[in-house]
């Protein structure tokens, strides 16, 4: 009799709780249809490509005589969104002195497609039809409204050290934008900002395979004045620098160029010499480090520059301590099981157990089409 009655409570129990629970889907239901609404009508818009409204500008006060002014944009490491000073580079004059381009005409590329993208770096020049031009300035979405002014300072043309171009500085983003950051044709350091996703050990790499046999320029004395102003510190980031200029196939002789890589190092980092000197072990990482630049499109990113082959190692022991915690979390429910199992009674008062409870069930059933007409009917 006492089971009976446990019996019927806990149908009436399992009743009322579906009664509650159905309750509760429908009006999560309801706010879950309103804030769907809500989402699709204030979706950020911010990782899409230039829109119409997008422009940049560039004040020309402190330029002279001159009749058209172009905007020149290029991904770093990539392509131009146009040729030079073309139809499609042309700025507008908004003002006096201060000339506007409509960044949605990117979109327009045949050679980079989706127009200025969200975390993607570039670098743009805004030049006169007399000849003038600013230097490589680093450039992003976050720029988008900003204004580029001339400073009156001249910097050495980074690829042909006979020329120079006019620096420029962003009016708001000068903080983290500006200048490019990038070792020249003869060594100098020219630039004062890397581009944002951009890491040291990239432009060395793009540097060295050029330049290390260079009769113009002494790539070690280069490389040792370079290397503190790159944030280049450690045998870890001459093993990177070494993978990404292998990772590039260039032809080059490779055992030259980490040769010198590691002489400047050792010239650079007196007290860290003995770091650079096993060049087998700096081929060997490098290795790893290239098929990790390989797989990232070509590029440093931070992991494989601090080190990517001892963070996997110890990502490889957490996830084998997450499996032996998942061992134990199973023999746990085969615990459980084991144990309520060895709890049943005869097999008459499991007959009369199963049909109480067949009866709870059929009363959650009638509560559930209760209430769904209800619905229906409201």
């Amino acid at each position: 009799m006492i089971k009976r009655l446990i019996s019927i409570a806990v149908a009436a129990l399992m009743a009322f709780s579906a009664s509650c629970v159905m309750a509760s889907a429908a009006e999560v239901e309801e706010a879950a249809v309103g804030a769907d609404s809500s989402n699709s009508a204030g979706a950020d818009t911010s990782s899409s490509a230039s829109g119409s409204g997008d422009k940049i500008r560039f004040d020309a006060s402190a330029w002279k005589g001159f009749q058209m002014i172009y905007c020149h944009i290029w991904e770093r490491g990539g392509d131009d969104f146009f040729p030079w000073q073309s139809k499609k580079e042309a700025c507008k004059k908004v003002s006096d002195n201060i000339y506007e381009y409509d960044l949605s005409m990117l979109e327009k590329s045949t050679s980079i497609s989706g127009g200025l993208k969200q975390d993607t770096d570039y670098c743009v020049i805004f030049s006169a039809n007399t000849g003038l031009q600013t230097y490589d300035t680093t450039f992003g979405r976050a720029c988008i409204g900003d204004t580029i002014k001339v400073t009156g300072n001249k910097i050495e043309n980074p690829k042909d050290s006979e020329k120079q171009a006019i620096e420029a500085v962003w009016t708001t983003n000068s903080s983290s934008y500006g200048p490019h950051l990038v070792i020249s044709s003869i060594g100098s350091i020219v630039g004062s900002k890397l581009c944002p996703n951009e890491k040291g050990e990239e432009v060395i790499g793009d540097w060295i395979p050029t330049y290390y046999k260079s009769a113009s320029v002494n790539a070690v004395e280069a490389l040792t004045k370079a290397y503190p102003k790159f944030g280049i510190t450690s045998a870890d980031q001459i093993e990177t620098i070494f993978g990404y200029v292998q990772s590039k196939n260039t032809g080059e002789d490779e055992d030259a160029i980490l040769k010198c890589l590691t002489d400047a190092f050792a010239k650079a980092y007196p007290a860290k010499a003995e770091d650079v000197k096993d060049t087998k072990k700096i081929k060997k990482a490098a290795a790893e480090k290239e098929k990790a630049i390989k797989s990232s499109g070509g590029h440093v990113t931070s992991s494989v520059s601090s080190g990517s082959s001892g963070s996997s190692g110890s990502s490889g022991s957490s996830s084998s301590s997450g499996s032996s915690s998942g061992s134990s979390s199973a023999a746990g429910s085969s615990s459980g099981s084991a144990s309520y199992n060895s709890s049943g009674s005869g097999a008459d008062g499991q007959e009369d157990t199963i049909l109480f409870i067949l009866g709870g069930v059929m009363l959650v059933s009638v509560a559930a089409i209760y209430l769904s007409r209800r619905k229906r009917e409201e």
